[in-house]
């Protein structure tokens, strides 16, 4: 069975992407992208709350902003439910989802400060704790 008969649509429809389509999306993306039964697949799903157990079609673990936006594209343009994890600490579970496209932010975690203007620049995989190693410095 094909990955793509296992992806689900904005409205929960199920819906078929065609094998061309799915390769070159993971071609195009920097990345990791996992399919169920993929080493790390198992644990890219989970989040914080281990009451949550569901399983996405796919799993993009971006590693940068590119793999981001060409993510969201993609889901956008063939109607591909998407969710977002950020480091997986939201209690409700909303990171992943059954048939979802997930977009994995954990290991965008970049801190940047600059202390003259004291703005920190934050990617949204990042933690508290790498927040504070960062700022602490200043």
């Amino acid at each position: 069975m094909s990955i793509a008969e296992r992806a689900l649509s904005t409205s929960g429809e199920q819906i078929v992407l065609e094998d061309d389509v799915l390769t070159a999306f993971i071609a195009s993306i920097r990345g990791r992208v996992m399919r169920p039964g993929d080493a790390g697949y198992s644990e890219a799903r989970q989040v914080w709350n281990g009451m949550i157990d569901k399983y996405p079609a796919l799993i993009v673990r971006a590693s940068g902003t590119a793999d981001v936006a060409t993510t969201v594209a993609f889901a956008r343009d063939h109607n591909v439910l998407l969710s977002v994890r950020g480091n997986g600490h939201n209690v409700a579970g909303n990171a992943v989802a059954d048939g979802a496209l997930m977009l994995d932010l954990s290991g965008m975690r970049s801190v940047q400060v600059d202390a003259a203007t004291r703005i920190a620049r934050v990617q949204p995989g990042a933690n508290w704790g790498d927040i504070d190693r960062e700022t602490q410095v200043h």
